[in-house]
């Protein structure tokens, strides 16, 4: 029972998941949560009483919702609150990221699928949804290329790349471990035995790869059935590159120039040129369109 919120306490069956949205945060939580159940399996039974909230501020008195510990994921930005937070119970946390490239297309899609999105009264509507950071309220209404360019100009990519730089100047480095989707992607057995080493401080042993290998398969094979659907208008975006199929040639510009931008001007942005040393996008010359003719550099 916490008394006091500033309490220093210890947590170790809490484990704290910050991911961008889009990035498989859903098939990173099956994964931590496998890692941290002594049978291999992941419990989502742990999640049945914990506010849906992805932006909520971590406090104490959040612990109550984990009597028996679990996975909490969240796409929250690192504030305040969060940090002490992990000051205070020194939780182990998994800080999830995707290119941001890839991550705008994967969310223009996302919000195009949305069905249970909250009913504003007219009398309290603005022009403007958050999510990380503002854009218009229709935007995932439009055409891609049209969408794409509101993302970049009213400041979504900002504060996008502010979230990431954030998460990954001001972490713990031995508190928390930094996972790059296009690793998960491209070398799944090896992020497993990294975040097995985290958690349990031993390898992965046979029968958690066994699980954890049908689960990607699952969830890779489930996301794939889905590219046909209307709210993936050039196909499913789960792939690294996904950009190239939803980015015009001027998308692209418009993202390097705002990426150069946000990397000449944020005091956190060499912690972000670390881990994606790649972030500017190659624009192939003369072409209109970026489909399967660009890549990330």
């Amino acid at each position: 029972m916490v008394i006091h919120n500033s309490q220093i306490i210890e947590t170790p069956n809490f484990i704290y998941l910050a991911s961008m949205m889009k990035s498989s945060s859903t098939l990173m939580w099956l994964v931590l949560s496998a890692i941290q159940e002594a049978d291999n399996r992941a419990d989502p039974t742990k999640m049945q009483n914990v506010p849906a909230d992805d932006f909520l501020p971590l406090t104490i008195d959040f612990l109550k919702h984990f009597p028996n510990g679990g996975i909490f994921k969240s796409h929250a930005p690192y504030e305040h609150h969060t940090d002490k937070f992990f000051k205070q119970t020194g939780c182990k946390y998994v800080v999830l990221v995707r290119h941001p490239a890839d991550h705008l297309a994967g969310l223009y899609c996302h919000c195009r699928g949305l069905t249970n999105a909250l009913e504003v009264p007219p009398d309290r509507r603005t022009a403007w949804e958050f999510l990380a950071g503002p854009v218009p309220v229709d935007f995932s209404r439009n055409e891609p290329d049209f969408a794409i360019d509101q993302m970049i100009d009213t400041g979504y990519l900002f504060k996008i790349l502010e979230w990431m730089a954030d998460w990954l100047a001001f972490r713990h480095r031995l508190q928390s471990r930094l996972i790059r989707y296009e690793d998960v992607v491209t070398r799944f057995d090896e992020i497993v035995s990294e975040l097995c080493w985290f958690i349990r401080d031993r390898a992965a042993d046979d029968d958690l790869m066994d699980y954890l290998r049908h689960v990607v398969e699952h969830e890779t094979k489930t996301g794939q059935q889905k590219g046909d659907q209307p709210k993936y208008p050039r196909g499913w975006t789960g792939h690294i590159g996904a950009w190239q199929d939803y980015f015009s040639r001027e998308n692209a510009e418009r993202f390097n120039d705002q990426v150069l931008r946000f990397m000449q001007s944020y005091p956190q942005a060499a912690a972000l040129r670390e881990a994606y040393p790649n972030l500017l996008l190659e624009i192939p010359a003369g072409s209109t369109s970026m489909r399967r003719t660009a890549k990330v550099i």
